[in-house]
């Protein structure tokens, strides 16, 4: 268990680290669309890794989850468009055409 959740911290401070995190940071209290999201993170991964995102929301339109499908190498080295998932159809995202990015926390 040590191993998983220190591998999941390890791996959200990567992506908080790209452009893709900084760009989240930046859009605090604002609505964008989930194109502007995938927009962000292919600057960072590469064209086509939007694939490996979905995006959850809440009822209210507030994005609650951003999901980011990953093979099983990512758990090793520096986490690049490499360490995506992109086979198979890309996960349905569950958010309206503009959603809102809250600040974390209750």
């Amino acid at each position: 268990a040590e191993r998983y959740f220190g591998e999941t911290l390890r791996l959200a401070s990567a992506v908080q680290e790209t452009a893709f995190g900084r760009t989240f940071d930046a859009h605090v209290g604002r609505d964008v669309t989930p194109e502007q999201v995938i927009q962000a993170f292919e600057a960072s991964f590469g064209a086509g890794t939007g694939k490996a995102l979905t995006l959850v929301c809440s009822d209210g339109g507030l994005l609650s989850e951003i999901r980011i499908a990953l093979q099983a190498g990512a758990l090793e080295g520096e986490l690049d468009g490499g360490d995506l998932y992109l086979s198979g159809l890309a996960p349905a995202s569950r958010c309206p055409a503009t959603m809102r990015i809250d600040a974390a926390g209750p």
